[in-house]
Protein backbone atom coordinates (compact mmCIF):
# COMPACT_ATOMS: atom_id res chain seq x y z
CA UNK A 1 0.00 0.00 0.00
CA UNK A 2 2.51 2.35 -1.35
CA UNK A 3 4.02 4.82 1.52
CA UNK A 4 0.81 5.52 3.32
CA UNK A 5 1.11 5.80 6.96
CA UNK A 6 -0.43 2.90 8.41
CA UNK A 7 0.06 0.66 11.69
CA UNK A 8 0.60 -2.99 11.11
CA UNK A 9 0.03 -5.48 13.75
CA UNK A 10 0.93 -9.34 12.37
CA UNK A 11 -1.29 -9.27 9.36
CA UNK A 12 -3.18 -6.41 10.18
CA UNK A 13 -3.40 -2.93 9.01
CA UNK A 14 -5.10 0.22 10.76
CA UNK A 15 -5.32 3.55 9.46
CA UNK A 16 -7.61 6.15 9.58
CA UNK A 17 -10.33 7.87 7.41
CA UNK A 18 -8.57 10.81 6.85
CA UNK A 19 -6.18 8.67 4.46
CA UNK A 20 -8.86 7.19 2.80
CA UNK A 21 -8.55 9.35 -0.51
CA UNK A 22 -5.01 8.94 -0.60
CA UNK A 23 -5.24 4.77 -0.93
CA UNK A 24 -5.56 2.81 -4.78
CA UNK A 25 -8.43 2.98 -6.39
CA UNK A 26 -8.82 -0.93 -6.21
CA UNK A 27 -8.64 0.01 -2.19
CA UNK A 28 -11.38 2.80 -2.15
CA UNK A 29 -13.62 0.49 -3.58
CA UNK A 30 -12.92 -2.61 -1.50
CA UNK A 31 -13.71 -0.16 1.39
CA UNK A 32 -16.87 1.17 -0.37
CA UNK A 33 -18.21 -1.75 -1.00
CA UNK A 34 -18.03 -2.60 2.73
CA UNK A 35 -19.86 0.22 3.93
CA UNK A 36 -22.32 -0.35 2.00
CA UNK A 37 -22.54 -4.06 3.55
CA UNK A 38 -22.39 -2.86 6.62
CA UNK A 39 -24.65 0.02 6.46
CA UNK A 40 -22.29 2.80 7.97
CA UNK A 41 -20.46 5.98 7.08
CA UNK A 42 -17.05 6.70 7.45
CA UNK A 43 -16.18 9.92 10.19
CA UNK A 44 -20.14 9.62 11.38
CA UNK A 45 -19.45 6.18 12.64
CA UNK A 46 -16.54 5.33 12.51
CA UNK A 47 -12.89 6.57 11.85
CA UNK A 48 -10.23 3.58 11.78
CA UNK A 49 -9.88 0.97 9.13
CA UNK A 50 -8.50 -2.00 9.53
CA UNK A 51 -7.78 -4.35 7.00
CA UNK A 52 -7.24 -8.01 7.65
CA UNK A 53 -5.07 -10.59 5.14
CA UNK A 54 -8.45 -12.35 3.78
CA UNK A 55 -9.21 -10.08 1.16
CA UNK A 56 -12.63 -10.23 1.31
CA UNK A 57 -13.04 -8.92 5.06
CA UNK A 58 -11.99 -5.75 6.70
CA UNK A 59 -13.03 -3.97 9.86
CA UNK A 60 -14.37 -0.34 10.70
CA UNK A 61 -13.75 0.94 14.12
CA UNK A 62 -14.83 3.86 16.43
CA UNK A 63 -12.89 5.70 18.68
CA UNK A 64 -14.99 8.32 19.28
CA UNK A 65 -12.01 10.04 21.57
CA UNK A 66 -9.19 9.76 18.19
CA UNK A 67 -7.75 12.51 18.67
CA UNK A 68 -8.11 13.84 22.37
CA UNK A 69 -7.32 10.37 24.46
CA UNK A 70 -3.82 9.38 24.82
CA UNK A 71 -4.74 5.51 24.15
CA UNK A 72 -8.57 6.04 22.89
CA UNK A 73 -10.74 3.43 23.74
CA UNK A 74 -12.92 1.20 21.11
CA UNK A 75 -16.61 2.10 21.29
CA UNK A 76 -17.85 0.12 18.48
CA UNK A 77 -17.01 -2.58 15.48
CA UNK A 78 -18.14 -3.73 12.29
CA UNK A 79 -16.32 -6.97 11.06
CA UNK A 80 -17.65 -7.20 7.26
CA UNK A 81 -17.17 -9.90 5.21
CA UNK A 82 -18.06 -8.74 1.57
CA UNK A 83 -17.82 -11.89 -0.08
CA UNK A 84 -20.59 -13.54 2.20
CA UNK A 85 -22.52 -9.88 2.46
CA UNK A 86 -22.66 -10.35 6.24
CA UNK A 87 -21.53 -7.85 9.36
CA UNK A 88 -20.80 -9.01 12.25
CA UNK A 89 -21.36 -5.71 15.12
CA UNK A 90 -20.14 -5.46 18.30
CA UNK A 91 -20.62 -2.51 20.92
CA UNK A 92 -18.29 -2.04 23.91
CA UNK A 93 -19.90 0.80 25.52
CA UNK A 94 -21.22 -0.44 28.28
CA UNK A 95 -17.74 -2.57 29.01
CA UNK A 96 -15.86 -1.39 32.28
CA UNK A 97 -12.22 -3.14 30.30
CA UNK A 98 -12.47 -2.11 26.40
CA UNK A 99 -9.73 -2.52 23.78
CA UNK A 100 -7.67 0.43 23.32
CA UNK A 101 -5.45 2.00 20.96
CA UNK A 102 -1.98 2.35 20.90
CA UNK A 103 0.64 4.53 19.02
CA UNK A 104 -1.89 6.85 16.95
CA UNK A 105 1.35 8.84 15.10
CA UNK A 106 1.56 5.48 12.47
CA UNK A 107 -2.18 5.95 11.37
CA UNK A 108 -2.36 9.69 10.68
CA UNK A 109 -0.14 11.89 8.42
CA UNK A 110 3.24 12.93 8.56
CA UNK A 111 1.85 16.84 8.39
CA UNK A 112 -0.59 16.08 10.62
CA UNK A 113 -0.82 18.97 13.59
CA UNK A 114 -0.47 16.58 16.63
CA UNK A 115 1.54 13.79 15.67
CA UNK A 116 4.78 15.08 17.30
CA UNK A 117 2.79 14.64 20.49
CA UNK A 118 2.00 11.33 19.89
CA UNK A 119 5.07 10.02 18.96
CA UNK A 120 6.88 11.40 21.67
CA UNK A 121 3.97 9.52 23.97
CA UNK A 122 4.55 6.20 22.04
CA UNK A 123 8.37 7.01 22.37
CA UNK A 124 8.00 7.58 26.39
CA UNK A 125 6.38 4.24 27.02
CA UNK A 126 9.14 2.58 25.01
CA UNK A 127 11.47 4.18 27.58
CA UNK A 128 10.24 2.50 30.26
CA UNK A 129 9.31 -0.47 28.87
CA UNK A 130 5.41 -0.24 28.20
CA UNK A 131 5.30 -2.08 25.22
CA UNK A 132 7.51 -4.91 26.22
CA UNK A 133 4.65 -7.27 26.70
CA UNK A 134 2.09 -6.84 23.93
CA UNK A 135 -0.15 -9.48 25.53
CA UNK A 136 -1.00 -6.65 28.36
CA UNK A 137 -1.58 -3.65 26.45
CA UNK A 138 -4.74 -4.36 24.56
CA UNK A 139 -7.63 -3.47 27.13
CA UNK A 140 -7.59 -0.59 29.52
CA UNK A 141 -7.82 -1.61 32.88
CA UNK A 142 -4.75 -4.46 32.14
CA UNK A 143 -2.74 -1.08 30.34
CA UNK A 144 -3.60 1.22 32.92
CA UNK A 145 -2.27 -1.41 36.03
CA UNK A 146 0.60 -2.05 33.75
CA UNK A 147 1.16 1.87 33.80
CA UNK A 148 1.17 2.18 37.54
CA UNK A 149 3.45 -0.85 38.23
CA UNK A 150 5.92 1.21 35.95
CA UNK A 151 5.50 3.82 38.96
CA UNK A 152 3.47 6.43 36.34
CA UNK A 153 -0.01 7.60 35.33
CA UNK A 154 -0.96 9.04 32.07
CA UNK A 155 -2.39 13.12 32.14
CA UNK A 156 -3.11 14.49 28.60
CA UNK A 157 -0.43 12.70 26.40
CA UNK A 158 2.38 12.54 28.78
CA UNK A 159 3.71 10.09 31.42
CA UNK A 160 4.02 11.41 35.06
CA UNK A 161 5.84 9.81 37.76
CA UNK A 162 3.28 9.07 40.34
CA UNK A 163 4.95 10.66 43.66
CA UNK A 164 4.21 9.61 47.79
CA UNK A 165 1.04 11.36 48.05
CA UNK A 166 -0.39 10.12 44.94
CA UNK A 167 -4.16 8.55 45.69
CA UNK A 168 -5.22 6.86 42.61
CA UNK A 169 -4.47 3.57 43.60
CA UNK A 170 -6.72 3.48 46.08
CA UNK A 171 -8.81 0.60 47.53
CA UNK A 172 -11.56 -1.37 46.20
CA UNK A 173 -15.07 0.40 45.10
CA UNK A 174 -18.56 -0.46 46.21
CA UNK A 175 -19.29 -2.37 43.27
CA UNK A 176 -15.76 -4.28 42.90
CA UNK A 177 -16.28 -8.22 43.31
CA UNK A 178 -16.32 -10.27 46.56
CA UNK A 179 -12.82 -12.07 47.27
CA UNK A 180 -12.91 -15.08 44.86
CA UNK A 181 -11.05 -17.90 45.62
CA UNK A 182 -10.15 -19.05 41.80
CA UNK A 183 -7.03 -21.15 42.57
CA UNK A 184 -9.30 -23.71 44.59
CA UNK A 185 -10.92 -24.92 41.16
CA UNK A 186 -7.59 -25.99 40.51
CA UNK A 187 -7.90 -30.35 40.53
CA UNK A 188 -5.01 -32.86 41.50
CA UNK A 189 -5.41 -34.70 38.37
CA UNK A 190 -4.58 -38.89 38.33
CA UNK A 191 -5.02 -38.29 34.38
CA UNK A 192 -4.73 -36.35 31.38
CA UNK A 193 -7.18 -33.76 31.20
CA UNK A 194 -9.63 -33.64 28.53
CA UNK A 195 -8.28 -30.92 26.02
CA UNK A 196 -4.93 -33.02 26.15
CA UNK A 197 -6.61 -35.74 25.61
CA UNK A 198 -8.01 -34.75 22.54
CA UNK A 199 -4.65 -33.11 21.01
CA UNK A 200 -3.38 -37.36 21.82
CA UNK A 201 -6.08 -38.15 19.62
CA UNK A 202 -5.53 -36.42 17.03
CA UNK A 203 -1.77 -36.99 16.54
CA UNK A 204 -0.87 -33.41 18.39
CA UNK A 205 1.68 -35.18 20.80
CA UNK A 206 3.67 -36.86 18.37
CA UNK A 207 6.75 -34.83 19.70
CA UNK A 208 6.82 -32.77 17.13
CA UNK A 209 5.03 -29.68 18.83
CA UNK A 210 5.76 -27.89 21.52
CA UNK A 211 2.69 -27.13 24.34
CA UNK A 212 1.99 -24.45 26.96
CA UNK A 213 -0.24 -24.64 29.32
CA UNK A 214 -1.89 -21.22 30.19
CA UNK A 215 -3.18 -21.29 33.60
CA UNK A 216 -1.51 -24.62 34.57
CA UNK A 217 -3.16 -25.23 37.88
CA UNK A 218 -1.05 -28.06 39.74
CA UNK A 219 0.81 -28.88 36.51
CA UNK A 220 -0.37 -32.58 36.28
CA UNK A 221 -0.92 -32.38 32.62
CA UNK A 222 2.81 -30.54 32.17
CA UNK A 223 4.23 -33.33 34.07
CA UNK A 224 2.41 -36.05 32.15
CA UNK A 225 3.73 -34.77 28.98
CA UNK A 226 6.78 -33.76 30.01
CA UNK A 227 7.60 -37.76 31.19
CA UNK A 228 6.35 -38.64 27.57
CA UNK A 229 8.86 -36.38 25.95
CA UNK A 230 6.97 -33.74 24.58
CA UNK A 231 8.88 -29.97 25.34
CA UNK A 232 6.13 -28.52 27.73
CA UNK A 233 6.05 -25.53 29.74
CA UNK A 234 3.31 -23.93 32.05
CA UNK A 235 1.86 -20.80 34.06
CA UNK A 236 -0.39 -20.13 36.63
CA UNK A 237 -0.83 -17.20 38.58
CA UNK A 238 -0.90 -18.91 42.03
CA UNK A 239 0.73 -22.04 41.20
CA UNK A 240 2.97 -20.99 39.25
CA UNK A 241 3.57 -17.15 38.78
CA UNK A 242 7.08 -17.08 38.61
CA UNK A 243 7.31 -19.66 35.22
CA UNK A 244 8.39 -17.82 32.56
CA UNK A 245 5.40 -17.02 29.78
CA UNK A 246 6.26 -18.51 26.29
CA UNK A 247 4.95 -18.71 22.99
CA UNK A 248 4.65 -22.43 21.77
CA UNK A 249 2.93 -24.64 18.79
CA UNK A 250 -0.18 -25.40 20.42
CA UNK A 251 -1.45 -23.69 24.05
CA UNK A 252 -3.88 -24.73 26.23
CA UNK A 253 -6.38 -22.78 28.09
CA UNK A 254 -7.67 -25.73 29.87
CA UNK A 255 -11.05 -24.73 32.50
CA UNK A 256 -9.59 -21.56 32.80
CA UNK A 257 -12.40 -19.03 31.37
CA UNK A 258 -14.77 -20.59 33.16
CA UNK A 259 -13.29 -20.03 37.02
CA UNK A 260 -13.39 -15.79 36.21
CA UNK A 261 -15.91 -14.08 37.41
CA UNK A 262 -14.70 -10.60 35.12
CA UNK A 263 -15.87 -11.05 32.13
CA UNK A 264 -13.38 -8.00 30.86
CA UNK A 265 -10.87 -10.78 32.16
CA UNK A 266 -12.11 -13.79 30.98
CA UNK A 267 -11.72 -12.27 27.21
CA UNK A 268 -7.83 -10.74 28.42
CA UNK A 269 -6.93 -14.46 29.36
CA UNK A 270 -8.29 -15.82 26.22
CA UNK A 271 -6.33 -12.79 24.24
CA UNK A 272 -3.05 -13.47 26.02
CA UNK A 273 -2.99 -17.12 25.00
CA UNK A 274 -4.30 -16.84 21.59
CA UNK A 275 -1.12 -14.37 21.36
CA UNK A 276 1.25 -16.98 22.15
CA UNK A 277 -0.22 -19.64 19.89
CA UNK A 278 1.27 -20.15 17.43
CA UNK A 279 -0.41 -23.09 15.03
CA UNK A 280 -3.99 -23.78 17.47
CA UNK A 281 -5.40 -22.61 20.88
CA UNK A 282 -7.22 -25.27 22.47
CA UNK A 283 -10.42 -23.99 25.10
CA UNK A 284 -12.27 -25.88 27.48
CA UNK A 285 -15.05 -24.95 30.14
CA UNK A 286 -17.29 -26.45 32.16
CA UNK A 287 -20.59 -27.09 30.32
CA UNK A 288 -24.04 -26.82 31.88
CA UNK A 289 -25.39 -30.28 33.28
CA UNK A 290 -28.14 -31.18 36.28
CA UNK A 291 -25.34 -31.88 38.81
CA UNK A 292 -23.58 -28.56 38.36
CA UNK A 293 -22.65 -26.77 41.04
CA UNK A 294 -24.90 -24.87 43.28
CA UNK A 295 -24.51 -21.66 44.49
CA UNK A 296 -25.62 -17.64 44.70
CA UNK A 297 -25.78 -15.87 41.83
CA UNK A 298 -23.12 -13.53 41.32
CA UNK A 299 -22.85 -11.61 37.55
CA UNK A 300 -22.82 -14.54 35.31
CA UNK A 301 -22.61 -17.43 37.09
CA UNK A 302 -21.79 -18.51 40.76
CA UNK A 303 -20.23 -18.27 43.54
CA UNK A 304 -19.70 -21.58 45.31
CA UNK A 305 -19.34 -22.57 49.32
CA UNK A 306 -16.14 -22.37 48.88
CA UNK A 307 -15.99 -18.67 48.04
CA UNK A 308 -15.15 -19.74 44.02
CA UNK A 309 -16.71 -18.71 40.68
CA UNK A 310 -18.10 -21.00 38.05
CA UNK A 311 -19.60 -19.90 34.93
CA UNK A 312 -21.14 -23.05 33.25
CA UNK A 313 -21.57 -22.51 28.93
CA UNK A 314 -23.36 -24.65 26.70
CA UNK A 315 -21.99 -25.29 23.84
CA UNK A 316 -23.31 -22.74 21.27
CA UNK A 317 -22.60 -20.13 24.31
CA UNK A 318 -18.71 -20.99 23.99
CA UNK A 319 -18.30 -21.60 20.41
CA UNK A 320 -19.96 -17.45 20.00
CA UNK A 321 -17.86 -16.56 22.62
CA UNK A 322 -14.31 -17.29 21.10
CA UNK A 323 -15.77 -16.17 17.45
CA UNK A 324 -16.57 -12.31 19.07
CA UNK A 325 -13.39 -12.06 20.72
CA UNK A 326 -11.08 -14.01 18.43
CA UNK A 327 -12.72 -13.26 15.26
CA UNK A 328 -12.09 -16.46 14.27
CA UNK A 329 -13.72 -19.82 13.66
CA UNK A 330 -13.43 -22.26 16.65
CA UNK A 331 -14.14 -25.68 15.82
CA UNK A 332 -15.75 -28.17 18.22
CA UNK A 333 -13.88 -30.99 18.97
CA UNK A 334 -15.92 -32.34 22.18
CA UNK A 335 -18.22 -30.97 24.90
CA UNK A 336 -17.07 -27.94 26.12
CA UNK A 337 -13.98 -28.01 24.25
CA UNK A 338 -12.83 -25.87 21.20
CA UNK A 339 -9.19 -25.75 18.89
CA UNK A 340 -9.12 -22.25 16.77
CA UNK A 341 -6.23 -22.40 14.22
CA UNK A 342 -3.66 -19.60 14.12
CA UNK A 343 -2.21 -21.74 11.23
CA UNK A 344 -4.73 -22.41 8.41
CA UNK A 345 -2.92 -24.61 6.19
CA UNK A 346 -2.75 -26.88 9.66
CA UNK A 347 -6.72 -26.39 10.26
CA UNK A 348 -7.50 -27.27 6.55
CA UNK A 349 -5.01 -30.46 7.15
CA UNK A 350 -6.62 -31.28 10.47
CA UNK A 351 -10.19 -31.07 8.77
CA UNK A 352 -9.31 -32.91 5.69
CA UNK A 353 -7.85 -35.92 7.76
CA UNK A 354 -11.13 -35.42 10.11
CA UNK A 355 -12.94 -36.37 6.99
CA UNK A 356 -11.06 -39.25 5.75
CA UNK A 357 -12.30 -43.12 6.34
CA UNK A 358 -10.29 -45.10 8.19
CA UNK A 359 -9.21 -47.85 5.63
CA UNK A 360 -6.30 -50.03 5.86
CA UNK A 361 -3.40 -48.17 3.42
CA UNK A 362 -0.47 -50.18 5.28
CA UNK A 363 -0.43 -53.82 3.82
CA UNK A 364 0.97 -54.51 0.81
CA UNK A 365 -1.31 -55.79 -1.54
CA UNK A 366 -1.33 -59.33 -2.89
CA UNK A 367 1.04 -59.30 -6.60
CA UNK A 368 -1.18 -59.68 -9.76
CA UNK A 369 -0.96 -63.11 -11.96
CA UNK A 370 1.16 -61.78 -14.96
CA UNK A 371 3.50 -62.67 -17.75
CA UNK A 372 6.55 -63.90 -16.52
CA UNK A 373 9.65 -62.68 -17.90
CA UNK A 374 13.15 -64.62 -18.21
CA UNK A 375 14.21 -65.77 -15.04
CA UNK A 376 17.34 -64.00 -16.01
CA UNK A 377 15.05 -60.59 -16.25
CA UNK A 378 13.05 -61.76 -12.91
CA UNK A 379 16.39 -61.99 -11.30
CA UNK A 380 17.26 -58.17 -12.43
CA UNK A 381 13.97 -56.83 -11.48
CA UNK A 382 14.19 -58.48 -7.94
CA UNK A 383 17.39 -57.30 -7.54
CA UNK A 384 16.37 -54.06 -8.03
CA UNK A 385 13.59 -54.25 -5.77
CA UNK A 386 15.44 -55.48 -3.09
CA UNK A 387 18.03 -52.33 -3.36
CA UNK A 388 15.43 -49.79 -2.83
CA UNK A 389 13.13 -52.00 -1.36
CA UNK A 390 12.34 -49.32 1.54
CA UNK A 391 12.02 -46.22 -0.49
CA UNK A 392 9.67 -48.18 -2.98
CA UNK A 393 7.16 -49.80 -0.39
CA UNK A 394 6.78 -46.21 1.10
CA UNK A 395 5.99 -44.93 -1.85
CA UNK A 396 3.48 -47.49 -2.83
CA UNK A 397 2.25 -46.73 0.32
CA UNK A 398 1.90 -43.16 -0.07
CA UNK A 399 0.36 -43.46 -3.61
CA UNK A 400 -2.54 -45.54 -1.68
CA UNK A 401 -3.01 -42.89 0.66
CA UNK A 402 -3.21 -39.76 -2.00
CA UNK A 403 -5.41 -42.23 -3.93
CA UNK A 404 -3.54 -40.26 -6.62
CA UNK A 405 0.63 -40.34 -7.93
CA UNK A 406 2.50 -38.62 -5.41
CA UNK A 407 4.40 -35.40 -7.15
CA UNK A 408 8.14 -34.70 -6.17
CA UNK A 409 7.49 -32.39 -3.44
CA UNK A 410 5.78 -35.22 -1.47
CA UNK A 411 7.76 -37.74 -1.45
CA UNK A 412 10.45 -37.90 1.43
CA UNK A 413 12.50 -40.36 -0.68
CA UNK A 414 13.28 -38.42 -3.50
CA UNK A 415 16.86 -38.88 -4.34
CA UNK A 416 16.91 -42.09 -3.63
CA UNK A 417 14.45 -43.29 -6.07
CA UNK A 418 15.62 -40.77 -8.93
CA UNK A 419 19.20 -41.69 -8.10
CA UNK A 420 17.94 -45.45 -9.05
CA UNK A 421 15.53 -45.18 -11.40
CA UNK A 422 16.05 -42.10 -12.91
CA UNK A 423 12.78 -40.19 -12.52
CA UNK A 424 9.56 -40.39 -9.95
CA UNK A 425 7.89 -41.67 -12.78
CA UNK A 426 9.56 -44.69 -13.41
CA UNK A 427 9.97 -45.33 -10.04
CA UNK A 428 5.52 -44.84 -10.02
CA UNK A 429 5.85 -47.25 -12.66
CA UNK A 430 8.30 -49.87 -11.25
CA UNK A 431 6.28 -50.17 -7.91
CA UNK A 432 2.97 -50.24 -9.68
CA UNK A 433 4.06 -52.97 -11.94
CA UNK A 434 4.82 -55.45 -8.76
CA UNK A 435 1.47 -54.22 -7.03
CA UNK A 436 -2.36 -54.47 -8.08
CA UNK A 437 -3.28 -52.08 -9.55
CA UNK A 438 -6.78 -52.12 -8.45
CA UNK A 439 -5.97 -50.84 -5.42
CA UNK A 440 -4.94 -47.59 -6.69
CA UNK A 441 -8.10 -47.77 -8.30
CA UNK A 442 -9.91 -47.91 -4.85
CA UNK A 443 -8.13 -45.60 -3.27
CA UNK A 444 -8.82 -43.05 -6.05
CA UNK A 445 -12.84 -43.42 -5.51
CA UNK A 446 -12.66 -43.67 -1.29
CA UNK A 447 -10.14 -40.23 -1.46
CA UNK A 448 -13.12 -39.01 -3.65
CA UNK A 449 -15.55 -39.62 -1.12
CA UNK A 450 -13.16 -38.35 1.66
CA UNK A 451 -12.81 -35.11 -0.29
CA UNK A 452 -16.77 -34.91 -0.97
CA UNK A 453 -17.26 -35.20 2.77
CA UNK A 454 -14.80 -32.25 3.80
CA UNK A 455 -15.86 -29.88 1.50
CA UNK A 456 -19.56 -30.65 2.37
CA UNK A 457 -18.91 -30.26 5.80
CA UNK A 458 -16.64 -27.26 4.82
CA UNK A 459 -19.82 -25.05 3.65
CA UNK A 460 -20.23 -24.41 7.48
CA UNK A 461 -17.37 -22.68 7.39
CA UNK A 462 -16.63 -19.48 5.29
CA UNK A 463 -15.27 -20.74 2.41
CA UNK A 464 -11.81 -20.22 1.61
CA UNK A 465 -10.71 -18.94 -2.24
CA UNK A 466 -8.62 -22.19 -4.04
CA UNK A 467 -5.24 -19.79 -3.94
CA UNK A 468 -5.86 -19.91 0.27
CA UNK A 469 -5.69 -23.40 0.33
CA UNK A 470 -2.87 -26.04 1.36
CA UNK A 471 -1.15 -26.89 -1.56
CA UNK A 472 -2.08 -30.74 -1.26
CA UNK A 473 -5.74 -29.91 -1.34
CA UNK A 474 -4.88 -28.11 -4.61
CA UNK A 475 -3.40 -31.09 -6.17
CA UNK A 476 -6.42 -32.86 -5.14
CA UNK A 477 -8.81 -30.89 -6.34
CA UNK A 478 -7.26 -30.23 -9.99
CA UNK A 479 -6.64 -34.16 -10.17
CA UNK A 480 -9.82 -35.88 -8.90
CA UNK A 481 -12.46 -32.74 -9.96
CA UNK A 482 -10.55 -30.54 -12.70
CA UNK A 483 -11.45 -27.66 -10.60
CA UNK A 484 -12.80 -26.57 -7.17
CA UNK A 485 -15.82 -25.23 -8.51
CA UNK A 486 -16.99 -28.83 -9.40
CA UNK A 487 -15.74 -30.43 -6.10
CA UNK A 488 -18.03 -27.99 -4.25
CA UNK A 489 -21.17 -28.74 -6.01
CA UNK A 490 -20.07 -32.40 -5.62
CA UNK A 491 -19.90 -31.51 -2.40
CA UNK A 492 -23.31 -29.45 -1.77
CA UNK A 493 -25.10 -32.60 -3.54
CA UNK A 494 -23.60 -34.91 -1.18
CA UNK A 495 -24.72 -32.51 1.85
CA UNK A 496 -28.49 -31.90 0.33
CA UNK A 497 -29.23 -35.58 0.03
CA UNK A 498 -28.89 -36.32 3.73
CA UNK A 499 -32.81 -34.23 4.20
CA UNK A 500 -34.00 -37.13 1.57
CA UNK A 501 -34.99 -40.09 4.10
CA UNK A 502 -35.08 -42.52 1.39
CA UNK A 503 -31.10 -41.77 0.76
CA UNK A 504 -30.07 -42.04 4.08
CA UNK A 505 -32.14 -45.46 4.93
CA UNK A 506 -30.26 -46.78 1.81
CA UNK A 507 -27.07 -45.71 3.04
CA UNK A 508 -27.99 -47.42 6.70
CA UNK A 509 -29.01 -50.57 5.01
CA UNK A 510 -25.40 -50.70 2.68
CA UNK A 511 -23.33 -50.20 6.26
CA UNK A 512 -25.29 -52.79 7.42
CA UNK A 513 -25.10 -55.08 4.73
CA UNK A 514 -21.34 -54.52 5.69
CA UNK A 515 -21.68 -55.57 9.22
CA UNK A 516 -20.97 -51.89 10.24
CA UNK A 517 -24.18 -51.80 12.77
CA UNK A 518 -27.29 -53.12 13.80
CA UNK A 519 -30.23 -51.92 11.54
CA UNK A 520 -33.69 -51.97 12.64
CA UNK A 521 -35.30 -51.40 9.48
CA UNK A 522 -37.28 -48.14 8.83
CA UNK A 523 -36.13 -47.01 12.41
CA UNK A 524 -32.50 -46.77 12.96
CA UNK A 525 -29.13 -47.86 12.62
CA UNK A 526 -26.96 -47.86 15.71
CA UNK A 527 -22.89 -48.44 15.91
CA UNK A 528 -20.13 -48.01 17.92
CA UNK A 529 -18.18 -44.40 17.42
CA UNK A 530 -15.25 -46.28 15.98
CA UNK A 531 -17.08 -47.64 13.39
CA UNK A 532 -18.45 -44.49 11.98
CA UNK A 533 -14.93 -43.30 9.91
CA UNK A 534 -15.98 -46.82 7.76
CA UNK A 535 -19.81 -46.06 6.86
CA UNK A 536 -20.86 -44.53 3.61
CA UNK A 537 -19.78 -41.08 2.61
CA UNK A 538 -23.72 -39.83 3.42
CA UNK A 539 -23.47 -40.92 6.43
CA UNK A 540 -20.53 -39.83 7.60
CA UNK A 541 -21.92 -36.71 6.34
CA UNK A 542 -25.05 -36.94 8.31
CA UNK A 543 -22.62 -37.81 11.37
CA UNK A 544 -20.83 -34.70 10.90
CA UNK A 545 -23.25 -32.67 10.65
CA UNK A 546 -24.25 -32.88 14.10
CA UNK A 547 -20.18 -33.04 15.05
CA UNK A 548 -20.18 -29.16 14.07
CA UNK A 549 -21.86 -28.30 17.27
CA UNK A 550 -21.17 -31.43 19.51
CA UNK A 551 -17.65 -31.55 18.84
CA UNK A 552 -15.61 -35.06 18.33
CA UNK A 553 -18.45 -38.35 18.12
CA UNK A 554 -15.14 -40.39 19.43
CA UNK A 555 -16.34 -39.34 22.69
CA UNK A 556 -19.14 -41.59 21.95
CA UNK A 557 -19.59 -45.01 22.87
CA UNK A 558 -22.85 -45.62 20.54
CA UNK A 559 -24.36 -44.04 18.11
CA UNK A 560 -27.91 -43.82 16.98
Amino acid sequence: MKSIPAKKVARRTYFHVSLLDELPADLRAKIEAAEAVAGVRRIDEFNVVRLDSTEDRLSFLNYPEFFDAPFPALRESWLVDIGAWRTTYRTYKDSANPPILHRKELLVPADHPRRSEYLALTEAGESIGLFDDPTRIGFQQQWEQLVRERGYQVIGHQLVPIGNDDSTDGGPSADESPCVARHLTALVRYGFSAPIQTLARYGFLDGGYTVFDYGCGRGDDMRGLGANGIQVGGWDPHYAPDNPVSSAHIVNLGFVINVIEKFDERVEAVHRAWSLAEQVLVVSVMLANQNAVEGQRYQDGILTRRGTFQKYYTQTELKRFLEQVLEEEPIAVGPGIFYVFRDKDAEQRFLAERSRSRRSILRMPSRPVVERPSREGRDRVEQKYQAFRGPLDRLWVQWLALGREPEKSEVADLLALTEGFGTLGKALRFIGSRNDKSAIEAARRARIADLEVYFALDQFQRRKPYKHLESGLQRDIKVFFGDYATAQQAARELLFRIASPEAVAAACQQAAAHGLGWLIEGESLQLHGRLVERLPPLLRVYVGCASVLYGDYRNADLIK
